[in-house]
Parts: structure tokens; C-alpha cells; sequence
């Protein structure tokens, strides 16, 4: 599936900024990042989620994208609210535009899954974290994929031993490998695919799809859902419990790059 197209299509939507699991996410990659880190990377950024979670707290943010849309409402919403320590930049992170060793962390959320080339991809970032950074990630937890995974453009799943052995080939150490998103998060998810199931479509960037989320953010349903929102966020608490847990929907992954 080409990303660029598909994050056009969240974007115009809107509607997938709102995702209970990717909110939670979120969350869960920033709790990582340590206070010494001040120059940090956002690695597909789209619309925006851990830029304006995080970003402004005396760090300096570089979001990459390859959608033109996606940067384009980036820069709106930094103006509206007066985020000024941030940086944009249309790029692809696989050939990533910067020197070598730049960067204090780096955050890819929901990436890896999506690229033909994973490891490729984490030895661009590794090259462009100085010695000690850390990398922040998150991926698809399991072994098969699944029909929300086809839709969504994934072509793997990871397990804690395959992402762990990555991350290794390219000279990063992990810090923590951590399963996450049971049950709360993995029975959200599976409500979501059979919703997206009966949509019709070939994935996020079809035709289908796109007018599909275009009448969802007008409809009272996803009214009524922002209002359950806070609930099920505090429901989802569940799941920080269970971190540990292997049947989580998905893996958190944090590692170092070597001093020297």
C-alpha cells in the first residue's frame, strides 16, 4: 500500500487521530523518553499525536512525513497553538536527510510494519541518534497477520524475540521489550475490524474508505463516541496493568545506541 496515500486519507478525515488504541500508544512510547533528551525526531509524524502531546516542553522537535497534507496541518496546528521549537520536513526516513549522530531520541510509532524493508530502516535511525540516544517504537504484536492488518497496509506482525533480534543487527541494545494491549485495547481492535470489515474497500486509501470516514466524523455515532472516549481510557487502564502480558495487541520497544 503506498503509506503516503493513506496518511493523505487520515488527514482528510480526521477521524483515526481519535483511535482509542492509538491514544493510548501515545502515551505509552512519551512515558519513555528521559529529561536529558532535547532534540528529538518524529518519524511519520501525520497528524500530529506526540508532537502536541509532548512537543514544547523545552525539547526541539523534527517531524518527518512523506504526505504534503499531513505536514501541512502539522504547521497549522503548531501556529494556532504556538508550538515554535518545532521543524518540518517532507522526507523519507529510510534515506533520512540529516548527518550522522544528530538526534537525542527518536520516536516510531506504528512504522516499521508498514516498510518492505525493516531493517534498513532501523539502521538510518540508529545512524542519525547520537551515541547513548534512545529509540522509541511501537509495532504489531503476534505471528500471523490479521484482515485489519491487509487493510491497514501491514505486512508483518512482530514477537517480543524477532523485534528484539532487529534491533540488535543494527547495533542498538534494548532497554525494555514490553507486550501491551489486553484486553482492553486487543478487544477494542477487534471491534474496529469487524467494523471496518463490513465497510467494503480494499483499505485505508480506497475510495470506499475514504467517503466512509469523511460521513463517520459528521455522524452522531462518532459524536457519541468522543463522549465515551475519556471512559474508555480510563477503562483501557486495565491494560497498563498487563503490560507484561503476551496476548497484548502490540509491542513498545526501547533501545540505546552504543557510546562508541
Amino acid at each position: 500500500m503506498n503509506y503516503e496515500k493513506m496518511n493523505n486519507v487520515i488527514c482528510q478525515s480526521f477521524v483515526l487521530e481519535y483511535g482509542l488504541d492509538s491514544r493510548k500508544r501515545v502515551r505509552a512510547l512519551l512515558k519513555r523518553l528521559r529529561k536529558q533528551e532535547k532534540f528529538i525526531l518524529d518519524v511519520g509524524s501525520s497528524t500530529g499525536n506526540y508532537l502536541f502531546t509532548h512537543g514544547g516542553r523545552n525539547r526541539d522537535f523534527l517531524c518527518f512525513d512523506l504526505s504534503r497534507p499531513a505536514l501541512q496541518l502539522l504547521k497549522q496546528k503548531a501556529e494556532e497553538i504556538g508550538k515554535s521549537r518545532i521543524s518540518f520536513l517532507r522526507a523519507d526516513a529510510q534515506r533520512a536527510p540529516v548527518r550522522n549522530d544528530v538526534f537525542d531520541a527518536v520516536i516510531a510509532g506504528d512504522i516499521m510494519e508498514h516498510l518492505q524493508d525493516d531493517i534498513d530502516f532501523l539502521a538510518e535511525m540508529t545512524r542519525t541518534l547520537k551515541p547513548r540516544g534512545i529509540l522509541v517504537l511501537s509495532v504489531p504484536h503476534g505471528e500471523r497477520l490479521t484482515p485489519f492488518d491487509k487493510r491497514a497496509g501491514h505486512i508483518r506482525r512482530y514477537t517480543v524475540n524477532s523485534l528484539t533480534a532487529l534491533t540488535q543487527t543494527v547495533g542498538l541494545i534494548p532497554i525494555e521489550t514490553a507486550c501491551w494491549g489486553f484486553p482492553v485495547i486487543r478487544l477494542y481492535d477487534e471491534l474496529v475490524s469487524v467494523v471496518l470489515n463490513r465497510m467494503g474497500g480494499n483499505g485505508f486509501a480506497s475510495r470506499a474508505d475514504m467517503n466512509f470516514l469523511r460521513k463517520l466524523a459528521k455522524s452522531r455515532v462518532f459524536r457519541f463516541y468522543l463522549l465515551l472516549l475519556p471512559f474508555l481510557e480510563r477503562v483501557s487502564g486495565i491494560d497498563d496493568r498487563l503490560k507484561r502480558c503476551e496476548k497484548g495487541s502490540w509491542l513498545i520497544l526501547c533501545a540505546t545506541k552504543a557510546s562508541g
